[in-house]
């Protein structure tokens, strides 16, 4: 009722006639039926729609289905606050919006308030989204066929002993199971080749992402305890959450240390004589790795997945695909995160990492081949002064920035920090190469303790980090309980600022810089800390267990994972037809649906796209061969 009496108050301001009498007829009759029960459902409905109070979004679809039109009242400050309007036709937005601001008091030019506007269910899919969709019906139905007609043609080659024709290969390589043995099928590594721990830590790290997202995106949803957001940021819980940051680091650091070892591996092994057909190889290979799924993926969400939902807070599906009309080209070259003014956009979400990953790739072989050629002494000089030069560039620009650790800060320029810090790589680069650093360690532990060659390339300070860690008694264990206490106190630090989020001065500005410049390198430090006794065959028990075989597939989707994810959290949320309640057990229960929903889109997108494209592209090389 309290909802009704102040709906009627806010419209009653309107200048515009018609709306003004439909709403005092409506009202009317609301007043008049509240006494009359048989015609209480259909009189007071459309006031019934509407949000009651704060962040409440009333009944969107209730109110569309009477023929009202729905507006969503947002204010914008650090916080967002919503309510929900639903209002006769003749009500338009702009003059919803008058009789707001009126009452209000607030100058529309001035003001913080936005209205946004869903008029009905309907959000037709353009021209590209059918032809988007069509190709993706005929994709599936093409890989469903091939995984049969391949599966015919090698029983009869096998019973003529024939070779395949390029296009028996082709549907092999579209073949559902073909592709399903391929996912599943186990790497063979020598004794003593620890590399497959990567593969669990992957799977570890990717739902660290997933869950640190349904904890972010619950900023874009309508929160009804939102007055008890600064209790619920000071639980110990919530360290999972802001911790996430790290997950993405975790990645640079995996990427980094794959790079390091098997780019330097080729490299030793051909005595430096990769030529100009192996680095074009490496570069194009890697490209044509990503772009496939990685080019799906923004095609689908942008003339697809946009259309496909609705909701009061579908617009915050804009987000995924922001900018894409202008910059969609950027993401093709990896320089998104610069483009446009060297700001970067804001096109596929996620699409910063693969960026910055990228950047890195190409920065990371002129590494190896310092590292090939230079002397060894003269090589760490040089990887010492980047770290340097990179906790000197990060802790200066969060200095001159005012750049806090808690980003919920009301102080705090989240999209200055966004896109001029968070996504560049200047600020990023450190995981990335302390990776491929690691990967030059490993590499001379392959040699002297797996294959036990003669190494030619001796390097005494990677010889040393083994000795201690492998080779004396306690390394080990030291290295291994150092790396844990390391990560933690980088994760729960942190907490010492959200323990009060409205408070800016927990921590002095140069405190603040000191910590955003140096904790991702802190925090990578210690994940190589761990990792490294049980690359090098130390902690079998923690190492076996990593090691298992179910760790492989779950491996080899988490980049299929990671791309789909963002996608289906935004339809998620942006599909929200009420408020939602802040807290732990919710948090869980969403990470538990989008997690489950992430991985069984990734098993589809992995069949059906990623390792179709992969094997074509492989066929492509050997028939250059």
């Amino acid at each position: 009722m309290k909802g009704a009496l102040l709906l009627a108050w806010i419209i009653v301001s309107l200048a515009n006639q018609k709306c003004m009498e439909a709403i005092e007829e409506r009202f009317n009759q609301t007043m008049l039926t509240l006494f009359n029960k048989n015609n209480y459902p259909h009189s007071v409905e459309m006031f019934l729609f509407n949000g009651k109070g704060l962040n409440d979004l009333g009944h969107y679809r209730s109110c569309l289905r009477q023929n009202n039109n729905y507006f969503l009242l947002r204010h914008q400050t650090q916080g967002r606050i919503y309510m929900g309007l639903c209002v006769p036709q003749e009500c338009s937005q702009s003059q919803t919006e008058q009789a707001v601001f009126s009452l209000l008091n607030y100058n529309p030019e001035n003001s913080d308030f936005e209205l946004s506007v869903q008029s009905g269910f309907d959000n037709p899919l353009s021209i590209a989204g059918w032809l988007t969709l069509t190709f993706l019906i005929a994709w599936v139905g093409f890989c469903i066929a091939a995984s049969y007609l391949s599966k015919s043609s090698n029983d009869k080659l096998s019973d003529k002993n024939e070779r395949q024709s390029t296009y028996n290969v082709i549907l092999n390589c579209c073949s559902l199971s073909s592709n399903y043995a391929r996912l599943v099928k186990q790497r063979v590594l020598k004794k003593g080749d620890n590399l497959s721990i990567l593969d669990s830590l992957r799977f570890f790290m990717i739902n660290w992402v997933i869950v640190g997202h349904a904890f972010t995106f619950y900023h874009f949803k309508v929160i009804t305890n939102l007055m008890e957001s600064p209790d619920i940021a000071s639980q110990l819980w919530v360290a999972i959450m802001y911790g996430g940051y790290y997950s993405v680091d975790s990645f640079f650091f995996i990427g980094g240390l794959l790079t390091g070892y098997l780019i330097l591996k080729t490299l030793e092994a051909k005595r430096g004589h990769l030529g100009v057909g192996g680095w074009k190889y490496l570069n194009i290979h890697r490209y044509l790795r990503i772009i496939p799924l990685y080019g799906f993926l923004m095609i689908f969400y942008n003339f697809v997945i946009i259309s496909l939902g609705n909701g009061p807070l579908w617009s915050t599906t804009a987000r995924l695909n922001n900018q894409c009309d202008s910059y969609w080209w950027t993401n093709f070259l990896f320089l998104n995160n610069f483009i446009p003014n060297g700001k970067g956009n804001g096109c596929f979400g996620v699409g910063w990492y693969l960026a910055n990953d990228m950047q890195f790739f190409w920065l990371g072989q002129l590494l190896i081949i310092l590292y090939y050629n230079a002397a060894k002494w003269l090589a760490w000089v040089i990887n010492l002064l980047l770290v340097i030069a990179g906790l000197a560039i990060g802790i200066s620009l969060a200095a001159e920035n005012h750049f806090y650790v808690n980003v919920a800060d009301p102080k705090m320029n989240v999209d200055l920090w966004f896109y001029w810090y968070y996504t560049k790589p200047y600020i990023r680069f450190l995981p990335y190469f302390l990776g491929v650093w690691i990967g030059f360690i490993y590499l001379r532990y392959y040699k002297n303790y797996v294959t036990k060659e003669e190494d030619t390339y001796p390097d005494p300070f990677c010889n040393g980090i083994i000795k201690i860690i492998r080779d004396t008694k306690f390394g080990a264990i030291i290295s291994f309980l150092m790396g844990w206490i390391t990560v933690l106190f980088f994760i729960l630090i942190q907490k010492q600022v959200y323990n009060d989020i409205t408070n800016s001065y927990i921590w002095t500005d140069g405190e603040n810089a000191v910590f955003q410049g140096s904790c991702r390198l802190g925090y990578t430090i210690g994940l190589a800390m761990i990792l490294l006794p049980l690359l090098f065959g130390r902690l079998r028990f923690v190492a076996k267990i990593l090691s298992l075989s179910f760790w492989e597939p779950l491996g080899k989707l988490s980049f299929a994972v990671f791309l789909g994810h963002i996608g289906l959290l935004t339809a998620f949320y942006g599909n929200s037809e009420g408020s939602a309640i802040l807290s732990g057990i919710y948090c869980f229960k969403d990470f538990i649906f989008l997690a489950a929903a992430s991985w069984a889109f990734a098993l589809f997108l992995f069949l059906f796209v990623e390792m179709p494209c992969a094997r074509l592209e492989g066929l492509l090389w050997r028939k250059k061969a």
